[in-house]
């Protein structure tokens, strides 16, 4: 029997079928913290080296601040398919005499700069960073990036402790004794409150290893061949628990959950990462 009417509900019926359903995407905030390497401080060879500076410091966790006495940065929004770069700057290495810059941390569009790194006997090796790096002996201080760190100590005799994100390198002293190094920032964005990215101390004959993943800068030295190397850099990112991300394989990283959130610690290399 062939069909010669339709009601305008079957009509309606048949036009909803035909429309492809499913749930909008939903965009949702990422709270960041991203560190940039620290830097190692000047060699010495018989004269004081600066302090290494500490890496940038950009946090966007409500209540906390970013270096360089900046409030807290604005969240980042995000949704099902958006991919962005994460690099985890790495630390400056100790080349004996030569100090060397931090390298830059990624997240997206959000970068830390590398720390700048001290200065040594002869005034080489200083470059700006995300805070600066402290003066050796008659020579300056580089330049450093506002709103990420602090500045460097200048020489008196002693060298110049190096620029934390949450201090300024003190000046060296009177009678050759270095400065201290600028303060680091806490920060609680992985559960508990963790002090990272502080200056290196100016000219120092005993120089401690600085910890990974901390951006923290090496001391400035008084005799060659003893810098340490300077802390790598840091990104966190912490997200809904609901929320699914595919991580490149160049990346290092491990996820905990706490709470309504997931906590992902980059802290080594670069690579995309993609929200599932």
């Amino acid at each position: 029997m062939a069909v010669t009417s339709m009601s305008r509900s079957s009509i309606g019926d048949l036009a909803k079928s035909n429309v492809m359903s499913g749930p909008a995407p939903k965009s949702f905030l990422i709270d960041y913290l991203v560190i940039g390497g620290g830097s190692t401080g000047g060699g010495g060879n018989g004269w004081r080296g600066g302090g290494g500076g500490a890496g940038g410091y950009l946090n966007s966790v409500t209540g906390e601040t970013s270096g360089g006495g900046a409030s807290a940065r604005p969240k980042v929004s995000a949704k099902s398919g958006d991919s962005f770069t994460v690099t985890v700057g790495a630390g400056g290495a100790n080349s004996n005499t030569s100090a060397q810059r931090g390298g830059d941390s990624v997240f997206g569009s959000v970068v830390a700069f590398g720390g700048g790194s001290g200065s040594r006997y002869d005034g080489a090796n200083y470059t700006g960073g995300g805070s600066n790096a402290g003066s050796g002996d008659n020579h300056g201080r580089s330049y450093y990036f506002l709103n990420q760190g602090y500045d460097g100590g200048s020489l008196n005799q002693g060298a110049g402790g190096g620029g934390g994100a949450g201090g300024a390198g003190s000046n060296g002293l009177i009678g050759y004794t270095g400065g201290a190094g600028g303060a680091g920032l806490s920060s609680s964005i992985t559960g508990s409150a963790v002090t990272r990215a502080a200056g290196g101390q100016g000219a120092s004959s005993g120089n401690p290893a600085i910890g990974a993943n901390t951006g923290s800068g090496s001391n400035g030295d008084q005799n060659t061949g003893s810098i340490q190397n300077a802390g790598s850099g840091l990104v966190v990112l912490k997200y809904p628990a609901t929320v699914s991300l595919s991580i490149g394989a160049g990346l290092t990283s491990s996820t905990s959950t706490s709470g309504d959130f997931k906590i992902t610690s980059f802290t080594a290399g670069t690579g995309t990462v993609t929200v599932v």
